[in-house]
């Protein structure tokens, strides 16, 4: 079976999911926790894929998955689309430059293969939101969802320095931003 020019393994595009769920990389849990802090991570894209809704295939986006390269968070996977064709052109403009400024940050302005959008470092800027949803049983539920908002070459990173190795005054001048009066 064959979709958008792709080979799908035996079981096929899932109508209800609106893609083939075994040829997604699998997200790993946040060892226990529900999201990842706001924050600055080094990052690589770990799998990528063009996919389209199944009830719209004028919907279709890259799907590419990011792990978290080193700190607390290390081995973190967040999922980030760039919608590339849409039936509303805004949409498009967006997640096509949106795509364009990830190659940017990864170096590659012309990539050939999923493999060229792959395991190249970056930085993301992590933001975490409030999201409401019907849970499977039917009742609403609120979850924080992690998401990606920024991106940046990984030739700007600085990796924090941890409290331990910051002088007395500095470690205090740390403390009072981040606890205002």
């Amino acid at each position: 079976m064959t979709t958008n020019g792709q080979v799908l393994p035996s079981g096929g595009l899932n109508s209800f999911l609106g893609f083939d769920i075994s040829s997604i990389a699998r997200v790993k849990t946040l060892g226990g926790r529900d999201h990842v802090a706001n924050g600055n991570y080094l990052a690589a894209a770990i799998s990528a894929a063009w996919l389209c809704a199944a009830s719209n295939v004028e919907c279709c986006y890259w799907y590419i998955i990011f792990t978290i390269l080193e700190g607390e968070f290390k081995g973190c996977e967040i999922p980030y689309r760039f919608n590339c064709k849409h039936p509303n052109p805004e949409v498009v403009e967006i997640g096509r430059g949106q795509l364009c400024h990830y190659l940017d940050c990864i170096g590659n302005n012309d990539p050939q293969s999923t493999d060229d959008l792959c395991n190249v470092p970056v930085i993301i800027t992590v933001r975490n939101r409030k999201s409401e949803f019907t849970g499977s049983n039917g009742k609403d539920r609120v979850a924080t969802v992690s998401e990606i908002v920024r991106f940046e070459s990984a030739k700007l990173w600085q990796p924090p320095v941890p409290k331990s190795d910051l002088s007395p005054i500095a470690a205090a001048q740390s403390q009072s931003e981040q606890e205002p009066f």
